[in-house]
C-alpha cells in the first residue's frame, strides 16, 4: 500500500494511492484471490475565497483474479467527484460516483452512488452536541439483464456527551431496497446508547447499555417481522 499527495500549486493537490493484497486464510483455501486497486485524483482547495471549501475529483480502478479458473475475474472502473464545506458550525459533503463493474462475462452493471453528509457541533456548559444527517442512494443497473437494484438509506443522529463521564447516542434510520427480481424490503431501525466512563479507581474503563428496535416490511407482507436487542457492553483498558 502507497499514498502519495504532492501540492502542484497554492489551491492544487495531486494524489495518487496504490494497494495490492492477496487472500488465501493462511493457505487454507484452493482459491487464492489476488487484488489491486490504484487511484489518481486532483484536488482544489480554498476555492471562491473560501478557505474550507475543498473539491476532490478522483478515477479509481479496482481488479481482483484467482488462482482457480472457475472464478471469473472482476473488475471495476469508477469516477467520484466529492465537495466538502464548512458554514459557522455545520460540516456538509457531498460525493458522487459513477462505477462500471464486470465479472467475466456474466455480469456487468453500471452504479451511480450519491451520499450527502451535514453534522454539527455545539457545546454548551460542559454538554457537547453533535447532531447529524446522512441520505445516500446506490443505483445499480444490470446492463446485461436490463434490471435495476435500489438501496436508499437516510440517517438521523445525535450524539451528547452530557459531562465527561456521561455520554448516549440517538440514531434512526431508514432504509428502502428495491430488487428487480426478488421482494423489496423497507428498515425503520431505531437505536439509543448511553456511556459512563468510570472515575478514579478504575480510570479508562467504560460501560455501554444499548437498545435497538428493527422494523422490516417486505413486498410480500406473510414476511414482515420486527426485532429488538439490548445488549451491555463493559470495556477495561489494560
Amino acid at each position: 500500500q502507497t499514498r502519495n499527495q504532492f501540492r502542484i500549486g497554492p489551491s492544487r493537490e495531486i494524489l495518487f494511492n496504490y494497494n495490492w493484497y492477496r487472500n488465501n486464510l493462511n493457505g487454507q483455501l484452493t482459491d487464492t484471490s489476488k487484488t489491486q486497486s490504484p487511484e489518481a485524483g486532483l484536488r482544489w482547495l480554498g476555492l471562491f475565497n473560501r478557505p474550507s471549501l475543498t473539491v476532490d475529483t478522483k478515477l479509481r480502478y479496482r481488479e481482483t483474479w484467482h488462482t482457480s479458473a472457475a472464478t471469473p475475474k472482476y473488475t471495476s472502473v469508477g469516477e467520484v467527484l466529492s465537495l466538502s464545506d464548512r458554514f459557522g458550525d455545520i460540516n456538509g459533503d457531498i460525493q458522487y460516483e459513477h462505477r462500471n463493474e464486470k465479472r467475466g462475462s456474466t455480469q456487468k452493471d453500471s452504479r451511480n452512488i450519491v451520499g450527502i453528509n451535514l453534522a454539527g457541533f455545539w457545546r454548551w456548559d460542559q454538554a457537547v452536541f453533535r447532531p447529524y444527517i446522512r441520505w445516500n442512494v446506490d443505483d445499480d443497473r444490470d446492463q446485461i439483464l436490463n434490471l435495476t437494484n435500489q438501496v436508499m438509506e437516510t440517517t438521523v443522529g445525535l450524539a451528547t456527551d452530557i459531562t465527561p463521564e456521561l455520554s448516549n447516542s440517538l440514531s434512526y434510520r431508514r432504509s428502502r431496497i428495491k430488487n428487480a427480481t426478488s421482494d423489496s424490503v423497507s428498515r425503520d431501525s431505531f437505536e439509543a446508547r448511553f456511556g459512563y466512563n468510570i472515575p478514579r479507581l478504575l480510570k479508562g474503563d467504560r460501560i455501554e447499555l444499548g437498545y435497538r428496535n428493527d422494523s422490516n416490511r417486505f413486498s410480500t407482507s406473510s414476511k414482515n417481522y420486527r426485532e429488538s436487542v439490548w445488549e451491555t457492553t463493559y470495556v477495561h483498558k489494560i
